[in-house]
């Protein structure tokens, strides 16, 4: 799997060799290929750009890249989703009721037992009954599983120091300021 440029036109070129790194990022045409991934953020942004397509395909581009990287590492069968809706939510030696995983996630509980089903046997996680409830079920993180987290963590650094030296390292981190600060008054409104 290998992340392919598409072709740009001359002028698209050269209006982009004036852009910030932020804005080249967010006119960025990197899709993955093969990997079924759909190219629908690739192409020139529009202006002015909903922010909601700004921010769709800043985070597609970032997850595209993050999911090569960790299928390089050795877990091609691993995606970002998984991570963030399972495994960030298990510890070493711990276990965690899937009803849990449900309310933690925020996703539906048919989508967690998909999902924890496909780890499963795939050798992530394990699953087990509830000594305390025989109606639940709790899944546990494997030594697999760790290592995968333990990748995909070093691999988030190692993607946003490269996003960092490809389009800036102050306006990386200002843009990671800025979602921080946006997400907390969100949070404090509520």
């Amino acid at each position: 799997m290998r992340l392919r440029r598409l072709a740009l036109s001359t002028a698209a070129r050269d209006s982009r060799r004036s852009q910030s790194g932020l804005a080249r990022l967010a006119q960025s045409r990197v899709c993955q290929i093969g990997q079924g991934l759909d190219c629908h953020y690739a192409g020139p942004v529009p202006r002015p750009a909903p922010l909601s397509i700004l921010l769709s395909r800043v985070s597609a581009a970032f997850t595209a890249d993050f999911e090569r990287r960790l299928s390089d590492a050795g877990f091609p069968d691993m995606t970002f989703s998984l991570g963030a809706n399972v495994l960030r939510f298990l510890s070493p030696g711990g276990a965690v009721r899937m009803g849990s995983l449900t309310e933690m996630s925020g996703v539906t509980k048919q989508a967690i037992s998909q999902q924890v089903a496909y780890l499963e046997a795939r050798g992530y996680v394990a699953v087990e009954p509830d000594a305390a409830d025989s109606r639940a079920k709790l899944v546990r993180l494997t030594k697999k599983g760790q290592r995968s987290i333990e990748t995909g963590l070093s691999l988030f650094a190692a993607v946003e120091r490269d996003w960092g030296q490809r389009f800036g390292g102050d306006e990386i981190r200002h843009l990671r300021t800025l979602l921080e600060d946006i997400l907390n008054s969100m949070k404090l409104s509520h």
